[in-house]
């Protein structure tokens, strides 16, 4: 082998370690850039992630800014509830002041109205004790009965007041010497101790006339030397309706004041004649039934024919003129005639016996052989 073929063997084994080499460093350049690519791989993968956490970070960012402002929303509610919680608690502890002076005025009230009721008591105890005696008193001016033996007649009254002391009050008058019988009734408006000194009085202008009428009876017996018209003339203004009614009207004109005023029927009947003469000062209306009606009313009849007595003039104790008029009607035996208050009439629904009311049954008695009871 010659130095040429040494220097190509040289040359040779040369390029193949250079060969070598340059295949080690591809190797390695390929095994480095495997090694880049994965590192390009994991940095991609990495970039992912980051932007991933980058878009996770801005939702949650946003979601803070919503729950910030949700936040600062309720903060805002949180601050006006507790404003309007502050002033309702001033608002309480006001309301608290007034209830409390509320309650020490009810507390004064509450005392000043135990005071005034033991007041009322005491003063209703009085009233109860001068109800009692005006009540008393009031009785004793009722007739206990009307007058019995008046020649063809029948009489029966009721009286039932609606308080302890009421306005009703009737009267009789008889006068033999004329044959006649007053008969009486009145009411005066309103209830209580009022209405019942009213009556006090009206019972003694009442007590008057009757005093007046024995007066002249006892002249006329004992002292004749009186003369008969003037006898006649006392006695026939005693008798007329119209002289009694004016007698009362001065009484109960002084005595209401015209705050009280009282109706009243006056009324004077001849038992001889059987003519009734009356006048009305704005009372209720007598009830006259006829003895026809009541025989010819079969006796399961609830209602019968009736007629009332009639004659206009203002109540007792008025200002005004009195306008009362003098009215006349005959009597038939057997008739039944009915006076009363206006208990009678306000209690009209109720049984009759139990109206609050003064009631007077008249009943002209048949002749001889006839005679009609109640």
């Amino acid at each position: 082998m010659g130095r040429r073929d040494r220097d190509d063997a040289s040359q040779l084994e040369e390029l193949q370690r250079r060969c070598k080499l340059l295949q080690i460093e591809l190797e390695e350049q390929s095994r480095l850039y495997t090694q880049s690519l994965e590192v390009i791989e994991e940095l991609e993968a990495q970039q992912r992630r980051s932007d991933e956490q980058a878009k996770a970070l801005a939702n949650a960012n946003v979601r803070a800014a919503l729950l910030m402002e949700e936040l600062e929303t309720r903060e805002q509610a949180l601050a006006e509830q507790t404003a309007k919680t502050e002033a309702l608690l001033v608002e309480v502890a006001e309301k608290n002041a007034q209830l409390d002076a509320a309650n020490r005025r009810l507390a004064e009230s509450y005392d000043e109205l135990t005071k005034e009721q033991a007041l009322r008591e005491i003063e209703l105890r009085r009233l109860e004790v001068e109800l009692q005696t005006a009540q008393t008193v009031q009785q004793l001016l009722i007739p206990a009965a009307p007058p019995k033996g008046i020649p063809g007649l029948e009489l029966a009254m009721s009286y039932a007041p609606a308080a302890e002391t009421g306005g009703d009050w009737l009267g009789f008058i008889h006068i033999p010497e004329r044959r006649e019988l007053e008969i009486l009734i009145g009411d005066v408006t309103g209830h209580g101790v009022g209405p019942a000194l009213i009556v006090a009085g009206a019972y003694s202008a009442f007590s008057t006339i009757d005093s007046m009428r024995r007066i002249i009876s006892d002249v006329e017996e004992e002292q004749s030397s009186l003369g008969d018209k003037l006898r006649e003339l006392i006695l026939e203004q005693i008798a007329d309706p119209c002289s009694v009614l004016d007698v009362l009207n001065d009484v109960i004109r002084s005595m209401g004041k015209q705050k009280i005023l009282m109706t009243f029927f006056a009324s004077n009947y001849n038992y001889d004649t059987r003519i009734l003469r009356f006048a009305n000062a704005g009372h209720c209306l007598p009830i006259l039934i006829g003895e026809r009606e009541i025989r010819s009313a079969p006796r399961s009849a609830r209602r019968v024919p009736v007629r009332a007595l009639v004659a206009r003039g203002n109540p007792l104790g008025m200002p005004e003129p009195a306008g009362w008029q003098v009215r006349s009607q005959q009597l038939e035996p057997g008739d039944l005639l009915v006076y009363y208050t206006d208990g009678l009439i306000e209690n009209r629904n109720r049984a009759v016996r139990c109206a609050p009311s003064c009631r007077l049954g008249v009943r002209d008695v048949a002749p001889a052989g006839r005679h009609h009871s109640r």
